[in-house]
């Protein structure tokens, strides 16, 4: 292929791009452009005459998309992070405790679905909810973050009622090239969540969707975490399946672009969403989190014998949780900037102290309001794109 378009724009004489958020700019110059047969040369056998059919059928789909979309899509790995979403949090998160509702009176039901007692329930405070959620995106901006804001409106609703959970923004997986929409396992008033935020990314940040599950398959894509660039740690619990697992791991292995792609499949311990008595959680990234290349924190007496004989004959150096750390401040649910720099809540004292005594520099910011929520820094953060990461197995 001849040069690539966007790289040769942002070194047109005069005008500066932002690679992550300048697409409308990207377009407007593609338009405006004096195109050449250079431009295409390589599909043609010869300048302007008969099209050759080979490259199109060899050419990767990330060859071409940023000329499509004009951005850099995908949090692949744990390199620098370098864009985000987050949802503006309103009142609209507690309309399903209407008293006006049947389902308020069901008690049962919202538990069963991991609604109530057994996960999460009602937003507390919105307002401290909303300003821990500015001085989080703060720190962000501080550390070289575009932050993007989500705007739901005032009465979202889902399949099945009033829309649940819109502050957990990472509902959607964003892999290099686009976003995997998920099929949910439970909570029913989150149902539509995934697809509301899959155009909107569209329509606001030129992100395409790659993948939205089908059939009976069941992942929560959002919530898996990457451990290094070829290191991806995926589940199996309520909230995915294997159906779910086949249709989203290929996906993420051909957006991957590294000679071989590690899956790690954290076989999560109990039946519900979150069980506080024992820590049992049903999403990876309550379980584990990355800190570096090398280093893992993870709540240990969640996570299944092999994970962790895969971590320790892997090299990883794992730094346990403390319980009440993981129960009441969904600890391992943290942000990892880049290897070695981590945001985590505040109120986890004695696990922070544990993460920097292992060498890696931490960023506090308090997220009390979320964890009876069902979930912290991690659930709450869209990541759109972040730059090539360190690969725990070879370049």
């Amino acid at each position: 292929m001849h040069g690539h378009l966007f790289d040769r724009f942002r070194l047109v004489k005069g005008i500066e791009v932002d690679e992550q958020t300048g697409f409308d700019e990207y377009q407007r110059y593609l338009r405006d452009k004096e195109w050449t047969w250079d431009d295409v040369g390589d599909f043609y056998e010869g300048k302007g005459t008969e099209q050759s059919i080979v490259p199109l059928q060899e050419l990767d789909y990330l060859d071409v998309y940023e000329r499509i979309y004009g951005r850099k899509i995908g949090a692949n790995g744990i390199g620098r992070l370098k864009e985000v979403a987050l949802t503006r949090i309103t009142e609209a998160e507690n309309r399903i405790y209407d008293d006006a509702l049947p389902y308020r009176g069901a008690a049962e039901l919202l538990a069963a679905h991991g609604v109530g007692a057994r996960g999460f329930g009602p937003i507390a405070d919105v307002s401290a909810c909303r300003s821990q959620q500015e001085a989080y995106a703060e720190i962000l901006e501080r550390e070289g973050v575009a932050v993007h804001w989500i705007d739901w409106g005032e009465e979202p609703v889902s399949a099945y009622g009033p829309m649940h959970g819109m502050w957990a923004a990472s509902e959607l997986l964003i892999v290099s090239g686009g976003a995997i929409v998920p099929k949910r396992g439970r909570d029913p008033f989150s149902f539509g969540r995934g697809e509301w935020l899959s155009r909107w990314l569209f329509w606001e940040l030129n992100v395409p969707t790659l993948l939205t599950v089908a059939g009976k398959g069941i992942a929560e894509a959002g919530t898996f975490v990457w451990l290094a660039q070829d290191v991806f740690v995926a589940g199996d619990s309520i909230a995915y399946n294997e159906d779910g697992l086949e249709q989203v791991l290929p996906v993420v292995e051909r957006s991957s672009r590294v000679p071989e792609l590690h899956v790690l499949t954290v076989h999560c311990q109990g039946e519900h969403y979150f069980d506080p008595s024992s820590g049992g959680a049903a999403h990876v990234d309550n379980l584990i989190a990355p800190l570096d290349v090398d280093k893992v924190l993870c709540y240990t007496p969640g996570v299944d014998t092999p994970t962790l004989l895969w971590l320790k004959q892997n090299g990883y150096e794992v730094v346990p949780a403390d319980f009440d750390d993981h129960v009441k401040h969904k600890v391992c649910n943290s942000m990892i900037l880049e290897p070695g720099r981590v945001v985590m809540p505040s109120e986890a004292e004695t696990t922070i102290g544990r993460v920097r005594n292992a060498g890696v520099e931490v960023i506090e910011t308090p997220f009390s309001g979320f964890h009876g929520a069902g979930g912290g820094l991690h659930t709450a953060t869209l990541q759109l794109h972040r730059a090539p990461g360190p690969a725990r197995f070879g370049s």
